[in-house]
C-alpha cells in the first residue's frame, strides 16, 4: 500500500483524498463516474486549489474554469 503526500508551504494532501474530492465534485455535478474514459486532476499546493478536466467515453469534457478549494 503506497500513500503519496503533497506538502508546500503549510498546505498538504494526500492525493487520494485530492481524487475522491474531484470525483465527489464530478457526482454532485450529475457527471457518472463509470461513464468517465480519462480524468485529469491538476493540485496547486501553494493556493489549495484544485483544477480537473475528465472526458467522457463519448467524448463530452468537462472542467472547472473556477478552481475548487481544497480542505
Amino acid at each position: 500500500m503506497s500513500k503519496i503526500e503533497i506538502q508546500c508551504n503549510n498546505h498538504q494532501a494526500c492525493a487520494k483524498d485530492v481524487e475522491t474530492f474531484v470525483k465527489n465534485e464530478l457526482k454532485a455535478n450529475d457527471i457518472r463516474l463509470n461513464t468517465v474514459a480519462d480524468l485529469n486532476i491538476y493540485y496547486k499546493p501553494e493556493h489549495n486549489q484544485v483544477y480537473y478536466v475528465a472526458t467522457t467515453k463519448d467524448g463530452r469534457i468537462y472542467r472547472n474554469i473556477e478552481p475548487l478549494e481544497f480542505a
